[in-house]
C-alpha cells in the first residue's frame, strides 16, 4: 500500500512540474510584454507540446529509476526532476543561446525542498548533506568559473551554475561523470559539424543540451 502511495505521488508531482514547465513557457515568451498582457491567458500549441513531451520524459525517468534500477523514490523523484529542468534548459538555451538566472533559482529552490525532505524523513545528517552538495557545487562551480574566466568562447556563465545546480544534486563523482560523458558527445558532434562545414571554430554551440545527454547516459546506467 505505502509503495503504491509513493508511485502516484511521484507520477502526480511530475505530472504538476510538466504543467508548471508549460506556465513557465509561457512567462518566458511575454516576459518583455506589458503588465496586462503578462497575465492574459494564452494558448501556445508549441510549448503545449513541448511541455508533454518533456513530462513524458521525467515520467519515464521516474519508472526506469524506480522500477528498473531499484532506487528509492526520493532517489527517482530527483532523477525525474532533474531531467525535466534539464530539458526545460536545453530548450531554452538550444534557442536563445542564454540559460536564464530564473531557471536557475529554481533549481536551488528544487534543491532547497528535497534537502529539508530528506533532513526530515530520511533523518540524514544535515552536516553530511551540505558537505555532500555544497562541497561539490563549490568545487564544480568554482573549477568551471575559472575556466570560464580563461576561455570565454567556450564556456558561459549560465553553464557554470547549470553545473553547480546539478552539483547539489548528484555530488562531486556524480557530476563529474554527468559532464565528462558530455563533453564526449559535445566533442563527437563538433567535429561532425566541423566536417560537414555546418559550423566553423567560432560557432557558438549550446551547453546544455549535450549535459542533458550526458545526463541521460548517466542515469541509464544508474547515476
Amino acid at each position: 500500500m505505502a509503495d503504491t502511495i509513493y508511485i502516484i505521488s511521484g507520477f502526480l508531482i511530475v505530472l504538476l512540474s510538466g504543467g508548471l514547465s508549460y506556465l513557465y513557457f509561457m512567462a518566458h515568451r511575454k516576459q518583455n510584454k506589458k503588465f496586462k498582457l503578462f497575465f492574459r491567458p494564452e494558448y501556445h500549441r508549441k510549448y503545449l507540446i513541448a511541455a508533454i513531451v518533456i513530462t513524458l520524459l521525467a515520467a519515464v525517468t521516474f519508472a526506469y529509476s524506480m522500477f528498473y534500477m531499484q532506487q528509492g523514490f526520493l532517489k527517482a523523484l530527483v532523477n525525474a526532476e532533474m531531467m525535466l529542468w534539464l530539458a526545460i534548459v536545453s530548450l531554452i538555451d538550444y534557442r536563445e543561446k542564454i540559460i536564464p538566472n530564473s531557471m536557475i533559482l529554481a533549481g536551488i529552490a528544487a534543491w532547497v525542498i528535497f534537502f529539508a525532505v530528506e533532513v526530515i524523513f530520511a533523518k540524514t545528517p544535515v552536516k553530511q548533506l551540505l558537505a555532500y552538495s555544497l562541497g561539490a557545487a563549490l568545487l564544480c562551480g568554482g573549477v568551471l568559473f575559472v575556466v570560464a574566466l580563461v576561455v570565454k568562447t567556450a564556456l558561459g556563465m549560465g553553464d557554470v551554475k547549470m553545473v553547480a545546480v546539478i552539483s547539489l544534486f548528484y555530488g562531486l563523482m556524480n557530476t563529474y561523470s554527468i559532464v565528462l560523458v558530455s563533453m564526449v558527445i559535445m566533442f563527437i558532434v563538433s567535429i561532425i559539424l566541423l566536417i560537414l562545414k555546418k559550423a566553423d571554430r567560432k560557432t557558438a554551440i549550446p551547453m546544455a543540451p549535450f549535459v542533458l545527454a550526458g545526463f541521460f547516459v548517466n542515469i541509464f546506467f544508474g547515476v
